[in-house]
């Protein structure tokens, strides 16, 4: 687990939301934006976007087809896990709020 992982039971001190600020991203036509380390909360995402995990090989496969991200919540390792912009032309936008 990542060092911003707080486990259930400890007590953080912290009172209220533990959502960052909201980042809007945009991700030019034909081009893949890596989420950042973390557990991140989507939402807003752009009609000609998907989201792709790269296996071990390099590859990066769909996840969902476009415009779908399934649940809206993501765990990313800031290497492996992607939102790829399928349109030919026309950047996309997508929104994500880091958690904890």
């Amino acid at each position: 687990m990542g060092a911003d992982f707080i486990p259930t039971g400890i007590a953080t001190g912290v009172v209220g939301s533990l959502f960052a600020t909201e980042v809007t991203q945009a991700v030019a036509a034909q081009t893949r934006f890596v989420l950042p380390v973390g557990t991140h909360y989507v939402y807003t995402v752009g009609t000609d976007i998907r989201l792709q995990i790269q296996a071990s090989g390099g590859v990066w496969n769909n996840i969902t087809a476009i415009g779908v991200i399934p649940g809206g919540a993501l765990v990313s390792d800031g290497t492996n896990i992607a939102m790829w912009n399928a349109h030919a032309t026309a950047s996309e936008n997508i929104t994500y709020i880091k958690v904890g």
